[in-house]
């Protein structure tokens, strides 16, 4: 949260209705009673509608830009780990509506809303199973959807 950052505000007493609004104010210090850090939020397109005390929704959009400007992110159920680290089963073709699974170990970075950042260990246009990771084994071959 930044600094004059633009949300959308939504109150759930004027359904249908969405405001713009803007953060004015961060407070530098956590607050001890709800382990959060409060915020004021100014309202840029206010109506006679809203009144004091109504209860209100923010949204805020992060974005989905990284330090790097292009991340990769795969869903965070497709993601299983053993001893030996983090992994996805890595789809490989191998016939009409067929594929056959392997293990693929992968370093991950943060987790999105999205799933988890791919560091390394995936490529952009690589299939990988996303259900039934329990049950997968090394090898098997799976139908595609």
């Amino acid at each position: 949260v930044t600094q004059d950052m633009v949300v959308g505000i939504d109150f759930s007493a004027l359904p249908g209705q969405s405001f713009s609004g803007m953060v004015t104010e961060i407070s530098p210090t956590i607050d001890g009673n709800t382990s959060t850090y409060p915020i004021r939020v100014r309202i840029t397109d206010p109506s006679n509608d809203i009144k004091a005390g109504m209860a209100a929704s923010v949204t805020f959009d992060f974005g989905t830009e990284t330090q790097t400007g292009e991340s990769l992110v795969v869903p965070a159920k497709s993601v299983g780990e053993d001893a030996n680290g983090r992994f996805v089963f890595l789809i490989s073709p191998s016939g009409e509506d067929l594929g056959t699974v392997n293990k693929q170990y992968i370093t991950i970075g943060g987790l999105t809303s999205e799933g988890f950042e791919v560091v390394n260990g995936l490529t952009s246009g690589q299939k990988i199973a996303t259900a039934g990771l329990q049950t997968l084994l090394e090898g098997q071959q799976v139908r595609l959807n």
